[in-house]
């Protein structure tokens, strides 16, 4: 393959794995943490912290769908060498953020008595509950700030700052905890918090400091607020579905079930979170590709990169997901110990989430020319459905009837979705053609044969945790080894597919 046919495909993998870094890092230290913050806050106020947790996301989820689209629209300024475009949506935005955080810190007083008049909380832990609730304000503000210039740099293709920031940011975290090791509390957990944020907003300023200067009370007319709005509004239900994916499930645990429960649930959400955020990161970098594909060649062109991308990404994720299924009983109990709670809602969470994961590639394709309607409609199912059904499941089941229910809406959902791209994406290749299901099944039959092995090591040990991670990487080995043929010329397709 010749060099000009290379570069492309060589920035995209530089890209992936600086963006995988900036995923990696997160869930790394989030795993980390949880048999630290089990032990110093209890499972009470572990649960209480998940919850504060479910609640930021939910604010921060529903900006109206400012954060989900900035990435798109950056992309499209920087094809266009519209930069006045983006500084303009850019004050809009950063005004708006500061409206909604505003009004949240004032209204923080009422909405932390709400909360603590509808959930159960052991009396040890309601003072510092009330504490986070009345200041969920302060953080909400600094995410929202965060994903606007996330949006920005991702469009410019900044992911190794990106990648510094995360790692900063996940220092100052780790640097709080331990400095507070021996008297860690709710109320120490916000300042926790706010170093990692605050550092995360910090240097990402700092990254788009070009973009920033160049704000001088600019903001975006009628007419870029209107095309802004119309793309934006629909991706809302986009934030909605990830909302009620990801968040329903402790909300009404909470409301039904004993505190301690949504602890369960957050161990279980935090390892089925990891392993779906590992593929991630190389939808951004795709994502990028995908749209200035189609604000420089038109949409057939795009809709051609993302079928090439969408060829690898399906059979993979397919893989991906039986091995990690099956390997997960084991981490679970490696990680966080013998909490069979946690652990089969871990592994019903990861067949799940890799059912959404399925619909990546051509997720991004209809955002990135310009269909988010598409992914909205999925979405907008997937929503209604989650809501509909995960409620009677927590009350049945608890955590693992949460669990359940999100697994069993995935999977619908997912059918549905690619019923409704054949139908109106009919050119984009969704990935089915080929899948490599037996060397799938293989691959995760070693992993689970490693990971029985675990069991001869007792629970929430480091050697059963090894012994269970290096089952899981043996069956990745196992599908690489049986699909070498398909995976060598894996890294010169996206480079040999620049020009579609």
């Amino acid at each position: 393959m010749s060099g000009t046919a290379a570069a492309p495909g060589d920035r995209l993998a530089r890209h992936t794995a600086y963006n995988g870094v900036a995923q990696f890092l997160p869930q790394l230290v989030g795993l980390v943490t949880i048999p630290f913050l089990l032990g110093s806050l209890g499972v009470a106020a572990y649960g209480v912290w998940a919850l504060i947790n479910t609640l930021v996301v939910v604010f921060v989820s529903l900006d109206g769908g400012v954060s989900v689209s900035a990435q798109r629209f950056f992309a499209l300024y920087a094809a266009q060498r519209a930069d006045d475009r983006a500084v303009r949506l850019t004050m809009s935005a950063l005004a708006l953020f500061l409206g909604l955080t505003a009004a949240l810190v004032l209204l923080g007083g009422p909405f932390a008595q709400l909360v603590l008049a509808v959930t159960d909380l052991p009396v040890e832990v309601v003072a510092g509950a009330e504490f986070l609730l009345r200041r969920l304000g302060f953080i909400v503000g600094l995410l929202l700030t965060s994903n606007v210039l996330l949006g920005y740099l991702r469009a410019h293709n900044r992911f190794a700052l990106i990648a510094v920031a995360t790692a900063l940011s996940q220092g100052a975290l780790c640097l709080v905890l331990w400095l507070h090791r021996d008297a860690l509390t709710l109320e120490t957990m916000f300042y926790v918090l706010l170093a990692q944020l605050g550092t995360y907003a910090a240097v990402m300023a700092v990254g788009a400091s070009r973009l920033l200067r160049s704000m001088r009370g600019r903001f975006a007319g009628r007419e870029q607020l209107r095309e802004f709005w119309a793309y934006a509004s629909r991706s809302i239900v986009v934030n909605v579905s990830g909302l009620a994916l990801l968040q329903a499930g402790p909300l009404f645990v909470a409301a039904v079930a004993p505190i301690e429960q949504v602890g369960y649930l957050a161990v279980a959400t935090q390892l089925a979170s990891a392993v779906r955020s590992f593929p991630m990161f190389a939808l951004p970098p795709m994502l990028t590709v995908i749209t200035q594909t189609f604000g420089s060649a038109g949409a057939d062109a795009a809709v051609r990169k993302a079928s090439s991308f969408n060829r690898v990404w399906v059979p993979i994720i397919v893989a991906y997901a039986s091995v990690t299924a099956m390997g997960m009983w084991f981490v679970a109990r490696g990680f966080a110990g013998a909490l069979p709670i946690a652990q089969a809602a871990a592994v019903i969470l990861t067949v799940g989430n890799c059912f959404n994961l399925v619909t990546g590639v051509s997720t991004a394709c209809g955002n990135a020319i310009g269909r988010p309607g598409l992914a909205a409609r999925y979405s907008a199912v997937s929503a209604t459905a989650t809501v509909i059904v995960t409620g009677p499941a927590a009350f049945v089941g608890g955590a693992v009837g949460a669990a359940v229910a999100v697994c069993l809406v995935q999977a619908g959902a997912l059918i549905y979705f690619l019923r409704l791209l054949r139908l109106e994406v009919p050119d984009l290749d969704r990935g089915g053609s080929v899948m490599h299901l037996p060397s799938a099944v293989a691959a995760a039959a070693v992993a689970g044969a490693g990971g029985w092995v675990s069991l001869s090591w007792g629970a929430r040990s480091p050697a059963s945790l090894l012994v269970a991670l290096a089952a899981v990487g043996l069956g990745f080995l196992a599908y690489a080894a049986l699909n070498w043929r398909w995976l060598g010329p894996l890294r010169a397709r996206p480079g040999s597919s620049a020009g579609a």
